[in-house]
């Protein structure tokens, strides 16, 4: 029949026999990440395993948060309330220099992604205007 998508069932063999036998599956990887952006594996079963790295932000990145966070006192840039995530101002992670970054809330930071070259200019006129900063035209 063309068009029509029946419902496959699929069972898990695999772990229904790990219930009623002595096998133990094998045990699952388990990683933490550091402040530094570092990956490192904690499980004593694989201790040679280096897992993909997860953030996308170089570690210069690292360094410079909490710099910002105290520049901007923990207040988001745009509203005034407690802020605890750095945006980009150009949208660009490589950039971390200090007059590219900013500290907004949570509630701020999600609007930012749209309407890019409008939020740029904004928050590169209020950059420029409360620390002095000069920028290029956008």
């Amino acid at each position: 029949m063309i068009g029509r998508v029946g419902k496959i069932k699929i069972l898990m063999v695999h772990e229904m026999s790990y219930k009623y036998s002595n096998f133990r599956p094998p045990p699952k990887r388990i990683e933490t990440i550091d402040v530094a952006g570092e990956t490192q594996s904690v499980n004593p079963f694989l201790p040679n395993y280096k897992p993909m790295r997860v953030s996308y932000y170089p570690p210069e990145f690292y360094k410079m948060k909490p710099v910002v966070m105290k520049i901007f006192s923990d207040r988001c840039f745009l509203c005034g309330d407690f802020a605890n995530e750095v945006h980009h101002v150009d949208y660009d992670t490589m950039n971390n220099h200090i007059r590219n970054l900013c500290l907004l809330c949570s509630r701020c930071h999600p609007k930012t992604n749209f309407g890019r070259k409008n939020w740029q200019k904004m928050l590169q006129e209020k950059l420029s205007f409360r620390f002095g900063y000069v920028y290029e035209e956008v």
